[in-house]
């Protein structure tokens, strides 16, 4: 009968082998050490250190490279501590950390049709709280307009028939993010409130013409700027001040003034803007047929401008006319309701001038009473054609048996 010791020193043997076996396997590229904090006991050495934990294979300096500070590492006294190395692991996989993409600016407003192209795809309707991203633009269309917020203070109106882009910039040094629209076509205001710490720097570019708006001693800034068939920029500041640059030029545009610039050539010398022209009143109500608008003429003006909007910093078009070549415009018809128009001169440059301060508008249907007069001569006028299609038949029919009896009589 076999010794009980020598029993448990073959169930050793034959239950461990494989664990051994498998613990002597030297690990694999992708496993790392795991490193424990011992306290040396008398008769260890780190040959016997790794061959306890990591099997009889395991090489005589496994743990001499996590003790570096062993001045002998093949002499360790009982008391010390020390590292040793009790297995091997894989580590754990690392998950990249996607940054959360920080949007440029936020569609605050819109009215009527206004669209958007997000990261370069198709064409489709934005809404209002929609977030924008480099390279994203908004177009609108005819009697439409949107406003981008980007900061709480800064905002950008696109005016109808407008297309631009976002371009996001390299910071500042003092910290102060800028981002860039781009015009494709039509125009752009740039409105900037007053705030104590300005965060957002916006810049303009039309074909490579920058303009740089500055707010004024107030802390604000408006400045237009429109793009003019293929290489044109025309740039009017109201309040504050921007830098106009092209052809490496740089000019500065105060308040009240305005410059021109085609791609390749330095700005025009600024100019300054015309006045407000001074709009006529009207009654309080005015019927919807044949509407008269008049203003006093500005001198310097070549033409007018005249905007009929729902509100009165005029966000909702209603109908806005251009190249007025008199100081008064006549229009067929206006939808029924309350609004404003406004005016704006026009220089021989095509600078826009100071815009005249809103006036109120009530458009009201066309009163019955005129309607049946409307009627009356209607019916009068249909009266008279059909008489005179009957006359003129009557003589034709008269025409052609007096033609017959004179063929008649000349046979005889």
């Amino acid at each position: 009968m076999l010794n009980k010791n020598v029993l448990i020193g073959l169930l050793a043997v034959i239950i461990g082998g494989p664990l051994f076996s498998q613990v002597q396997t030297p690990p694999d590229e992708d496993l790392l050490p795991v490193v424990e904090s011992y306290v040396v006991k008398r008769g260890d050495t780190l040959a016997k250190l790794a061959r306890r934990h990591l099997g009889p294979d395991a090489a005589w300096n496994t743990n001499v490279a996590v003790n570096p500070d062993l001045p002998e590492p093949d002499k360790i006294e009982p008391g010390q501590v020390i590292n040793i190395i009790t297995g091997y692991e894989r580590p754990a996989p690392v998950v990249p950390v996607k940054k959360p993409e920080v949007y440029q600016a936020a569609i605050e407003k819109i009215y009527n049709i206004v669209e958007k192209n997000v990261k370069s795809s198709d064409w489709s309707g934005a809404a209002e709280g929609d977030r924008l991203f480099p390279l994203d633009a908004v177009r609108t269309l005819e009697n439409s307009s949107a406003v981008l917020q980007f900061d709480g203070a800064s905002t950008v109106v696109i005016t109808e028939y407008s297309q631009i882009f976002l371009r996001a910039l390299e910071p500042q040094a003092s910290g102060i993010s800028r981002s860039e629209i781009e015009i494709s076509s039509g125009e752009t205001e740039l409105r900037l409130a007053h705030i104590d710490s300005p965060q957002q720097q916006i810049e303009i570019n039309v074909g490579g013409i920058i303009t740089r708006p500055t707010r004024g001693a107030d802390g604000s800034n408006s400045t237009r700027t429109r793009k003019v068939g293929d290489d044109l920029s025309q740039v009017m500041v109201y309040r504050g001040s921007s830098a106009v640059q092209s052809a490496g030029v740089s000019v500065d545009v105060d308040t009240g003034m305005g410059t021109s610039a085609v791609v390749g050539e330095a700005p025009a010398e600024p100019e300054f803007l015309l006045p407000a022209p001074e709009l006529q009143a009207m009654s309080d109500e005015v019927i919807a047929e044949n509407i008269a608008f008049s203003w006093q003429p500005l001198d310097g003006a070549a033409s007018y401008n005249l905007d009929v909007c729902r509100d009165r910093v005029c966000m909702q078009p209603i109908l806005r006319q251009r190249g007025i070549s008199e100081a008064a415009l006549i229009l067929p018809s206006l939808p029924l309701g309350s609004g404003y128009w406004r005016v704006t001169g026009v220089s021989a440059s095509g600078l826009d001038g100071f815009t005249s301060l809103p006036s109120e508008l009530n458009i009201i249907a066309v009163p019955e009473e005129s309607q049946r007069n409307y009627l009356h001569w209607i019916l009068i006028a249909v009266a008279l054609y059909l008489l005179v299609a009957v006359v003129i038949a009557i003589r034709d029919s008269l025409s052609k048996s007096a033609a017959t009896d004179d063929t008649k009589t000349t046979r005889m």
